[in-house]
């Protein structure tokens, strides 16, 4: 698998092991739950200037800031649900509904993949977060025809209000209870 460097941008090919024993690339967890995938030269430059993570790290951070202020969240939302609209038109009711199905399928066969594969060893970090890219993809997707969802059926906003009220009892009153969690 080739995955590229998010610090340096370099290729990492995964099957690649250095002359000293060392994997091309690996991908580091950060305290905030977010993943970096790094080239063994990076990881070598934090291990000699741990500044240089954070250098990346704040360059990131600024990165992600400009596109969330760049974004007018109104004009953003209707240009959304303005192609939405225009995707059940062009394809029809029917079409978007059987696409949502096969987009929640794939959803589901990603996290199926990624329960697999935290659950074998021979799992590598690389593959993980390879993995986990792939459901965000999915994620997307079927978000995506959930809002086409929502302007075929309506958006069930009381039955909505009503399965968090339940789950919020079943928390207060049953909280072991992992069978009940929607």
């Amino acid at each position: 698998m080739r995955l590229k460097c998010d610090m340096c941008e370099a290729i990492i090919d995964t099957e690649v092991i250095r002359p000293d024993g060392t994997p091309a690339g690996a991908t580091l967890c950060m305290s905030d739950g977010s993943r970096i995938t790094a080239c063994s030269d990076c990881i070598q430059r934090v291990g000699e200037d741990p500044e240089y993570l954070n250098e990346f790290l704040e360059k990131r951070e600024n990165a992600d800031n400009e596109i969330v202020a760049s974004i007018n969240t109104k004009e953003r939302a209707d240009y959304e649900v303005g192609i939405l609209h225009e995707a059940i038109q062009k394809y029809g009711v029917d079409s978007q509904v059987d696409m949502a199905i096969e987009e929640m399928s794939e959803l589901t066969k990603a996290l199926l993949k990624h329960r697999r594969a935290i659950s074998n060893p021979k799992s590598d970090i690389l593959e993980l977060n390879s993995i986990i890219s792939n459901i965000h993809e999915e994620m997307a997707d079927v978000q995506i025809m959930l809002d086409q969802l929502y302007i075929i059926f309506g958006t069930p906003i009381k039955q909505r209000f009503q399965k968090i009220d339940r789950l919020k009892e079943r928390l207060d009153g049953k909280k072991n209870d992992t069978n009940d969690s929607k």
